[in-house]
């Protein structure tokens, strides 16, 4: 076992909409997981094993260093406790959506420097924020540009979205819509992101961090 991890709990989730989200978001499966957050307890000889952090990441450091381990042979562990407290302090429409853009940067980042391996991580949010964000809204706008009833009834494909993944989570809660919701809008901030990721990348710039509060 190279690393074992607990629930992350966000200090006030009642204090607005984008605290409750990533409360939810923190709440992930029990057992052998793929990847930890930034709260965990890391064995040091497999951190050692591996050589640690890739310290050119902005984002998404963790699930990268989990792929080498897992690929070392060692597990990752998520017990069913309460590990730590996390402040997201998020009250703002702005602060969610640059968030998500980090979130799609970093996405790209580290699909870019776990491409060529077995495992390519981010691949498939990579793919969801295209198609999503990118694919479906040029298709609407072609189809109004010949019809304007039908390409604004099939933007209704993005409430079936929303109701899919609401289902999945308990349709009859409010939270469970909330969170559809805004798991559909984010894909844009992250293709955002991506793109902002690979215009760095074009142009050789400096790859800093991106806050959101």
């Amino acid at each position: 076992m190279a690393i074992v991890c607990g629930r992350r709990q966000e200090r006030d989730p009642q204090a607005s909409l984008y605290n409750q989200l990533c409360d939810i978001e923190w709440n992930t499966p029990v057992g052998e997981a793929e990847a930890c957050g930034g709260d965990a307890l890391v064995r040091v000889a497999s951190f050692m094993e591996v050589g640690g952090f890739n310290s050119s990441l902005i984002a998404g450091e963790e699930p990268e260093l989990c792929l080498r381990l897992r690929g070392n042979g060692w597990k990752i562990w998520r017990l069913d406790v309460t590990m730590t407290l996390h402040d997201a302090a998020m009250f703002k429409f702005a602060q969610w959506w640059m968030r998500g853009v980090r979130s799609g940067f970093g996405y790209a980042q580290v699909w870019s420097a776990t491409r060529r391996r077995e495992v390519a991580l981010y691949r498939l949010e990579l793919m969801r924020a295209l198609v999503w964000a990118g694919i479906v809204p040029t298709m609407l706008l072609c189809t109004a540009t010949i019809n304007v009833p039908t390409g604004l009834a099939l933007t209704g494909i993005y409430g079936l979205q929303v109701a899919r993944i609401a289902f999945h989570r308990g349709i009859a809660r409010a939270q469970s819509w909330h969170y559809g919701l805004f798991a559909v809008l984010a894909k844009f901030p992250e293709l955002q992101g991506a793109l902002m990721y690979g215009w760095r990348t074009a142009i050789g710039g400096a790859r800093s961090a991106i806050l959101y509060k």
